[in-house]
């Protein structure tokens, strides 16, 4: 079917252009009846609104959420640092930025650009995005659109990330070179691009160096239930673990805690490693040992490469960002025995 354009849908329903315009925009100046009147020839008509580069000066934050039964947006400290990093550069190019739970966006095509013409919206960038949110390449090419954390199928869809391979091995490295053998992971998220590619490099990294890395001591984040963790760390010590490898900071102070109140010694009875060092990290007891992902610059150069796009500039390839390892006091010796 052809498209009809705003100027059509306007004779076709009596109505002028600028009142057509209001119901795209979802202005409250437009009487009820007439707003479904425009709106049932618009969906007849098959109708989809141009964004406009240059006329919107909006930018979506689209993150994702691990409940898929949620609607509202709460920032994780590494959402929260992202964000900053992103606003730093659209508010120095005059551009604000408004932020979405990834379950609300539409996932036809058309749909979310409407969604995006209504909001003003130019460009879009995804965060903390699930590997099954394959949906985002059927928006390439309607708007610039940066993923961050993940790599889409697209080449219209750029990305900024980290690369987890090299200090993902080195964090195994450092607790081999203590001793340790037997090694658990917490909290991972394999729906998580990140997530997997950390495992990825333990795993090999582990099977290269002789250390044991079995299922029965990875503790996947969506099957994970609180309660049940001072048992499952029990068990974990008892299978002869000695060392435990976090993929989130704010759990691994969670883990911290527990193993406090279970008389379970960090460093000595059991070593401690978390991922994205947050600025609280330093302030454990013990100070925890941490890879350091540069969370603030994946912001700032994803809100670089929108900016680019909108304004027509030369467009940076795709980046990876290389994460730190931060040696603290949660790591020692492997306890014999």
């Amino acid at each position: 079917m052809q498209k009809k354009s705003i100027y059509e849908i306007a004779k076709q329903t009596g109505v002028s252009p600028t009142t057509v315009s209001r119901v795209l925009n979802n202005h409250p100046n437009v009487s009820a009846a007439t707003r479904q009147t425009v709106l049932k020839a618009i969906n007849g008509a098959n109708y989809v609104p141009t964004i406009s580069k240059s006329a919107f000066e909006n930018i979506g934050v689209f993150i994702g959420t691990y409940d898929t039964d949620r609607y509202s947006v709460s920032l994780s400290p590494y959402c929260s640092e992202v964000v900053n990093g992103l606003s730093s550069i659209f508010c120095k190019y005059g551009y604000s930025l408004s932020l979405f739970p990834v379950n609300a966006v539409p996932r036809d095509r058309d749909d979310f650009k409407i969604f995006c013409f209504r909001r003003h919206i130019g460009a879009a960038v995804f965060l903390n995005v699930s590997l099954q949110d394959t949906f985002i390449t059927d928006f390439a090419g309607l708007l610039p659109i940066v993923c961050i954390g993940t790599e889409m199928d697209s080449d219209k869809i750029k990305y900024v990330k980290c690369d987890h391979n090299a200090v993902s091995a080195e964090a195994v490295e450092l607790l081999y070179q203590q001793g340790h053998r037997n090694l658990a992971l917490l909290n991972v998220a394999f729906n998580i691009q990140d997530h997997m590619e950390r495992y990825q490099a333990i795993e090999s990294t582990c099977q290269r160096l002789g250390m044991t890395l079995s299922k029965e001591n990875i503790l996947i984040q969506s099957t994970s239930n609180y309660e049940d963790l001072p048992y499952l760390l029990e068990n974990m010590i008892r299978r002869g673990v000695t060392a435990l490898l976090c993929f989130d900071n704010q759990f691994s102070m969670r883990i911290l805690h527990l193993l406090r109140t279970m008389d379970i010694r960090v460093p000595e009875d059991v070593s401690l490693i978390g991922y994205d060092d947050y600025s609280f990290a330093q302030y454990c007891s013990p100070p925890l040992t941490a890879i350091r992902q540069p969370i603030f610059n994946l912001g700032a150069y994803a809100g670089q490469h929108i900016i680019n796009q909108l304004r027509d500039e030369t467009t940076p390839c795709n980046l990876s960002l290389e994460p730190q390892l931060i040696v603290r006091k949660s790591v020692g010796p492997a306890k014999q025995g």
